[in-house]
Formats: structure tokens, C-alpha cells, sequence
């Protein structure tokens, strides 16, 4: 990685419904695909299959501007603001808005 920090993925992650994750985290929604979460990422670039990306506003761009490459690169949600939701009406993987996605 760029700034030499070590990649923090563990090796052998337990993976999760993503419907568990969502009910921990007072996020249930209507009915959630049957998918396994073994990750997150704020980093489209470091998605991978599995993750939930997380889509934070920025001081200059908004993550959902790279919520589709997250998706292309295996991403099976978004956790993003209310903002950041309502540009994400089109994608093919559930959508959760939070007050404060950080």
C-alpha cells in the first residue's frame, strides 16, 4: 500500500449474513438477499468480493461516485448517508442510509 500501512484483512475472515450484519447494526430493511459479508471497504480500489463499501461524503467527491466500481469488484451492499442514497437508485445490491456512515 502506498502509505505502508499493512493490509488489516485477515486471512481467513468468518463470513456473515448480510442480513445478520444489518439487524446488528439497526439497519434491517424489507427482505435482504441470502449473501455473505466477509468484509468492508471505504476504498473501491480495495473492495472485494464480499464486501459492504462503505460510500463517505468527501470534501471534494462523494464515495457513491465509486459505489459501481465496489460493485463491479464484487461489493454486496452500500452503507452511505441520505444523500449518498438518493444517487444510488439504479445499482444491483442493497442500499442502507445512515445518519453517520462513518
Amino acid at each position: 500500500m502506498a502509505s505502508g500501512v499493512e493490509n488489516l484483512r485477515p486471512e481467513h475472515p468468518r463470513p456473515r449474513q448480510l442480513s445478520e450484519l444489518a439487524i446488528k447494526l439497526g439497519l434491517a430493511s424489507a427482505q435482504l438477499p441470502s449473501v455473505e459479508v466477509s468484509g468492508v471497504s471505504a476504498s473501491s480500489q480495495e473492495t472485494l468480493a464480499g464486501d459492504v463499501f462503505f460510500a463517505l461524503p468527501g470534501a471534494k467527491t462523494h464515495g457513491v461516485t465509486f459505489a459501481p466500481d465496489a460493485i463491479d469488484r464484487g461489493a454486496v451492499a452500500i452503507v452511505t448517508d441520505q444523500d449518498g442514497a438518493s444517487k444510488l437508485s439504479d445499482v444491483a445490491v442493497p442500499v442502507f442510509a445512515i445518519a453517520d456512515p462513518r
